[in-house]
């Protein structure tokens, strides 16, 4: 390979026979000067022909490299954005799931309230239903007080035999059939009108002072079943 040296025209050189000093551009004629300056000129074009050959795939290499890098950082980026985005949805995944889990648990809270509401309304209607048979049956009993029930007289027989009473009296607001007075006797058993109930028990009294008390306490205690069966008015 040609290699090209550049020196100066007025650097001085030495013969090597007689040994004189001459200026270079003196030993060399003008005709050399000019093919060499044409060769030198053509060797500093390829020269920069490489050079910016040179230069141009280093910019290729550099724009190749920055440019890896730059899709490397996109890349990364990306990964990046698709994990937030998953962790994003999983994120909403489950507050979507613990959104349906506490609407599931309130609605059947809420049902469960209802239901035992519905319960307790139902018993409350039970209840009052209870009531009203009771009062219609006591007022069904009430009405059937208004006459006279023989039933009343065994009933108070049986009453006094299982207490051992020696003396039956009924209390009732209903007599027995064609009776005018206050008080009258059934088969061994006293019946009378309240209002005279005091005054049958004051004379019994003399008969039978136990009996009498026994008549004067169930009168001022109001019960209905010692010695005296009483019905009411």
């Amino acid at each position: 390979m040609t290699k090209a040296i550049m020196v100066d025209a007025a650097e001085e050189v030495v013969c090597p026979q007689c040994s004189h000093a001459f200026p270079l551009s003196e030993g060399i004629s003008r005709q050399t000067i000019e093919r060499y300056a044409d060769e030198f000129e053509r060797s500093l074009a390829r020269r920069r022909k490489e050079l910016e050959a040179d230069l141009a795939a280093e910019a290729k290499r550099r724009a190749e490299r920055d440019a890896a890098q730059s899709v490397a950082a996109l890349k990364e980026q990306l990964a990046a954005a698709e994990a937030r985005a998953k962790a994003s949805h999983a994120q909403l995944d489950k507050a979507r799931e613990e959104a349906k889990a506490a609407a599931k648990e309130q609605f059947e809270t809420e049902l469960r309230a209802a239901r035992e509401a519905l319960a307790a309304k139902e018993s409350s209607l039970s209840n009052v239903r209870n009531a009203e048979l009771e009062l219609r049956r006591q007022l069904r009993e009430l009405s059937e007080t208004k006459n006279w029930q023989a039933a009343w007289v065994q009933k108070l027989k049986d009453d006094q035999q299982s207490i051992g009473a020696e003396i039956a009296v009924l209390v009732s607001s209903a007599m027995p059939k064609d009776a005018r007075e206050p008080f009258v006797r059934e088969a061994d058993v006293w019946v009378t009108r309240l209002a005279a109930a005091r005054p049958l028990a004051e004379a019994l009294r003399i008969k039978d002072a136990q009996a009498a008390a026994t008549l004067l306490h169930t009168i001022n205690m109001g019960s209905k079943r010692i010695a005296i069966f009483s019905v009411p008015k």
